[in-house]
């Protein structure tokens, strides 16, 4: 089955069908129409429904979907038959004909599952859709993306069901990027996600599988369950269950019944190891076993059509009569006179009218809704026998049964709960969790996390699978806990990002576990898998299933929760040997010896932010003329780099941010300047937003910085030793839960604890910093960048890429030396075992040859367009409207002399002495010996994977690889302009620098001469070229000639590159 396909099929039904159902309504609800005679209860009904503002398109196109799906599991089966030819003689028969049939099927089977074939509303049948199955249709669809294959697991109506309310979950997750707060409505839809099979399992084998065994020593099931982790102990220690029947199961939000389906599979075989008749066991399971609760009446149909089918797939030859016990809980309210009436005369009014109003907002509470037994059990016998009308006594009833579910107590609850951030529910959730759930309100899930608890006897066992920030942040403490107090962990697996397939990005971060509950388990240990570092389900479903078999014991930890207890918060730090957890209890913390701050929000990034190298570099304060600089280095994070780099940003700062201010004054505008006087000091920056690994680096006292690159601050040598202790694996290990989400924010640095003696590991961090400084600055992009590290060295060109690799390596190598120091003196310091180094690498640059030699490459294209020069360090022509005549009073005697004319062409065929390819053969010549142009050019090709040098600076369809290369080496902010023709035929490169009034007059004398020579080669291929180019002259270049863009390298690349419009090569970005 491919899911790509199910999912896109699923939206192209839900439009077919939607429209076939509104030209259904228009027929059927026009006046005079013959169906207002053959049924006109259906259509009153109907007009009832539109007249009372429901969506009846909606709901009948939606029951049809469903209805659809399931006669597909049942077809694939060969439990019925859907066949259909249609009538090509008469449509309109032959569509009636076609409506029939699926009405047949779906009365057949309305009896022995009312859920997804039910009959109500009346106008469901009336306004069925025609058309679902002629050839192509929806049905002949469904039976290719859904063979009989996948047909087998039932647990595909789940799919069908998420990506069917895909549409709208996705604009509801809109409406919250908007600040909008979900509707009642929206709750079911948005909170629903399918639960990956692994994890179902897991949560299933190691809660039922696990009760069982505790009572059944002698079983094998645990030989059958993969992912079942067994006990620190040997045998399991959880509370027995001494037969089948009593392993009761609820999912309390069970959704499609993804979990129970499960839980019936592994279910079967404990029956059937227990020694009961096979042909019994599904109606058992169904009759003792499995219990759901669900707030969308839709998806318990799902659910309950699943069990029935999977109970019948283990008794093919007889249906069992028990149906599922998947409830649906719905609102039920009374007047305010009727709970009057109803309270009258009970000796705790109160307490009753709270009973009869809380399920006033059960469609969106659902089982997070409390109950007091009791006091249901009293209203129950006081009104049994009152008179009462019909209508309040059905809604009397209805109350009673829906507290005897949420009162009930079960073996196991096992769930996927659902999700929603405080800030998008709805007014009435939001302040039932306050005032019902104080410890857990932050989130739909962590109610969840609170309410199962209730749902089992002491010794239950609650299987969960949430997000795992209930583990570590300080909004959970008081949820934790009450967790510890009042459970036990007993087993754990982090999973962290990519547990589920369907999610992208790095903010779902999951964590799988089981409970038991009961007090006084604070010393008993669980076991913790950690699978987080491993990417994608398939692999962490693989490292967890050695875990469980004892094939991987590094991925485990066995921990009891008093050891989570003695952390201030409480988090639940598995991996933290018991030593680090004293060593974080008694020590002081950074917050105590040094400073950790934000620095600003510009409010308008767009505004004031630049790559440096977007702007004049004397207009820098890099440049030396700090007085009279209007940008500023600005540290705003970009990565996990450990020790130096990552510098690129600058911001406008003239007259002390006098415009930045001007925007912090605004009201409208997001800005705020916070920790000024921390401005231009040296200390230690990390990416607020990095995840994954976290790497603090060295900045000097030359910069601003932002929200996104907070800073610690402390005097010298107390600098040196915290940004030493920052960058250990060990700070690492304590961020995870001090920084739990991909944000590290300053207080979560100022928490890492300090040794009381801080370890002597100044040298060693200033040797990193120097290593990582000299790596970051081999690379154009650095402020600090020389020239090519290939200079430094001697031999051909190849030995220089050898020796230059060799060096990179060099560096590897001594921070792995000098990384390992610092960890063993930091352990040292706090008296701990120092972690291993193993798969912990520097953070410097991995280059090979290729990246080699497109940095040289970008090189010598800047030497021959004046940027830089063989003959100085640095930067030479960086200046808005630089010339020739300022580089040759930077570089009066040049050994390579930089391109006359601003536009250098890149064309292909036909080569001139001074167009860049031949200019980089020359520069070849100059920087490493004209005897050696060739082998060095072959050379370069072999190491850019081309046949040609010049292949690489232009392709047979017109593409550049040098091109794309300078893009993404700047950050799609492009220093070099490539203004090209339709399909390439002809290029001129022009550095945005010595972009002048006359540049685009200078492109044009370059394609003047391109065409003369094109016109006298007799080559076709070229002369072919002609109309593109000419084209490219009279209707691109002309009107940019009469009327040349303005230019001003303050606005940045984004805001100049798009003024040449069709001139220049397309970069996507802009």
């Amino acid at each position: 089955m491919d899911v790509v396909e199910l999912r896109e099929w699923a939206a192209w039904a839900r439009g077919v069908l939607a429209a076939s159902v509104r030209e259904r309504v228009a027929v059927v609800m026009a006046r005079g129409s013959p169906w207002r005679a053959s049924d006109p209860g259906a259509v009153a009904e109907a007009e009832d429904a539109l007249d009372r503002g429901v969506d009846v398109v909606e709901d009948v196109a939606t029951a049809w979907f469903y209805r659809v799906a399931g006669l597909r599991l049942l077809a694939a089966r060969g439990w019925t038959e859907i066949s259909f030819a249609p009538d090509d003689a008469d449509a309109a028969l032959g569509a009636e004909a076609e409506r029939r049939l699926l009405l047949a099927r779906c009365r057949a089977w309305r009896e022995v599952m009312p859920w997804v074939f039910e009959h109500e509303p009346g106008y469901v049948e009336l306004l069925a859709p025609v058309g679902v199955l002629t050839p192509d249709g929806v049905w002949e669809r469904l039976v290719v993306v859904l063979p009989e294959s996948a047909c087998r697991d039932v647990g595909v109506f789940g799919w069908l069901h998420q990506f069917y309310g895909a549409g709208r979950k996705d604009a509801v997750f809109a409406g919250f990027r908007r600040s909008e707060k979900a509707s009642a409505a929206d709750i079911a839809a948005v909170t629903q996600l399918f639960t990956p099979e692994w994890i179902a399992r897991y949560l299933v084998q190691n809660s039922v599988g696990r009760a069982w065994l505790a009572g059944h020593p002698e079983s094998r099931l645990a030989r059958r369950m993969e992912l079942y982790v067994p006990p620190p102990e040997a045998r399991e220690d959880v509370r027995a269950v001494s037969c089948p029947q009593e392993l009761t199961v609820l999912d309390p939000a069970c959704g499609a019944g993804h979990l129970l389906l499960y839980a019936f599979e592994l279910l079967h075989e404990i029956y059937e190891e227990a020694g009961y008749a096979t042909p019994d066991i599904p109606g058992l399971i169904l009759t003792h076993n499995l219990h759901g609760l669900e707030i969308d009446a839709r998806v318990a149909a799902v659910a309950s059509f699943s069990l029935t089918v999977t109970a019948w797939d283990r008794r093919p030859e007889a249906s069992p009569s028990v149906a599922p016990r998947v409830r649906v809980l719905s609102s039920v309210s009374f007047s305010p006179e009727e709970v009057a009436e109803l309270t009258a005369h009970s000796p705790d009014p109160v307490a009753e009218a709270d009973l009869l109003t809380a399920f006033d907002d059960a469609a969106s509470l659902g089982s997070l809704i409390r109950i007091d037994g009791e006091v249901t059990r009293r209203v129950r016998e006081r009104l049994a026998t009152r008179e009462l009308d019909d209508g309040v006594r059905a809604r009397v009833m209805r109350v009673l049964e829906q507290a005897k579910w949420v009162c009930s107590r079960y073996a196991v609850v096992v769930t996927n709960p659902p999700y929603m951030r405080s800030r998008h529910m709805t007014p009435v959730m939001s302040a039932y969790l306050r005032e019902r759930y104080p410890s857990a309100k932050a989130d739909l899930y962590s109610a969840f996390v609170g309410r199962c608890r209730e749902f089992v006897s002491e010794g239950g066992l609650v299987a969960m699978i949430t997000m795992h920030s209930w583990m570590f942040t300080g909004t959970y403490a008081p949820l934790r806990r009450e967790l510890l107090a009042n459970a036990r962990i007993v087993t754990l697996a982090h999973l962290g990002v990519g547990a589920f397939a369907q999610i992208k990005g790095q903010v779902v971060q999951t964590a799988a576990f089981v409970l038991e509950v009961g007090e006084g388990l604070a010393e008993r240990p669980g076991v913790f898998v950690r699978v987080t570092e491993y990417e994608g389900d398939v692999a962490k479903r693989e490292a967890l299933r050695r875990a469980a078999a004892g094939a991987a014991p590094e991925l485990c930890f066995v921990r009891a929760g008093s050891v989570f207890a003695r952390i201030p918060g409480s988090p639940i730090a598995y991996w933290l040997e018991p030593e680090v957890v004293e060593a974080y209890r008694s020590s002081r913390v950074v917050g105590d010896v040094a400073r950790t701050a934000k620095g600003m929000d510009t409010g308008d990034n767009a505004r004031f932010l630049r790559r440096w190298f977007e702007v004049s570099w004397s207009s820098t304060s890099l440049s030396g003329a700090r007085e009279a600089a209007r940008w500023f280095p600005y540290n705003k994070g970009g990565g996990a780099r450990r020790w130096y780099g990552l510098r690129e940003q600058v911001i406008d700062w003239a007259e002390d941010g006098a415009e930045v201010k001007a925007a912090q004054a605004n009201t409208s505008r997001r800005a705020r300047v916070a920790n000024e006087r921390l401005f231009f000091t040296e200390g230690f920056t990390w990416s607020t937003v990095s995840p994954g690994a976290f790497g603090a680096r060295y900045t000097p006292g030359d910069a601003i910085f932002d929200n996104g690159g907070s800073t610690l601050f402390a005097e010298k040598e107390t600098l040196w030793a915290l940004g030493g202790l920052l960058n250990t694996r060990l700070s690492a290990r304590l961020l995870e839960f001090l920084a739990p989400t991909i944000n590290t924010q300053p207080g979560d640095v100022a928490r890492l604890p300090v040794p009381e003696t801080l370890p002597e590991i100044g040298a060693q961090v200033r040797e990193c910093v120097a290593i990582a400084k000299a790596d970051w600055d081999c690379y154009e992009t650095s402020m600090d960048f020389q020239g090519s590290p290939l200079l430094s060295h001697e031999g051909s060109l190849a030995e220089r890429v050898r020796a230059h690799l060799m060096d990179v390596e060099a560096w590897r190598a001594r921070m792995r030396v000098l990384e390992c120091e610092i960890e063993e003196a930091v352990s040292a310091a706090f008296d701990v075992p120092a972690p291993t180094q193993t798969g912990r690498e520097p953070t410097l640059s991995s280059p090979d040859k290729k990246s080699v030699a497109a940095d040289l490459v970008s090189f010598g294209v800047g030497c021959i367009l004046g940027r830089y020069s063989l003959d100085v360090p640095g930067l030479v022509l960086a200046d808005q409207g630089a010339s020739v005549r300022d580089y040759l009073e930077r570089v009066p005697d040049p050994s390579f002399a930089p391109a006359a004319s601003a536009a250098v062409p890149l064309t292909a065929g036909l080569r001139g002495g001074n167009d860049l390819i031949t200019r980089f053969e020359e520069f070849l010549a100059v920087a490493f010996g004209r005897e050696q142009v060739a082998e060095n050019l072959e050379f370069l090709a072999s190491c850019l994977k081309v046949a040609r040098v010049e292949d690489w600076f232009l392709g047979p369809a017109g593409g550049s690889r040098f091109y794309a290369d300078h893009v993404r080496r700047y950050r799609n902010r492009p220093i070099y302009w490539l203004f090209s023709s339709g399909s390439g035929s002809f290029n001129a490169l022009v550095p945005m620098h010595r972009y002048g009034p006359d540049t685009v007059a200078q492109v044009g004398g370059q394609l003047a001469q391109y065409r003369k020579a094109v016109q006298a080669t007799h080559d076709p291929r070229l002369r072919g070229a002609l109309t593109e180019i000419e084209a490219y002259r009279d209707e691109v270049l002309s009107p940019l000639r009469a009327d040349p863009p303005i230019v001003d390298l303050h606005d940045g690349v984004r805001a100049n590159y798009p003024k040449f419009g069709a001139a220049l090569r397309k970069v996507t970005a802009l």
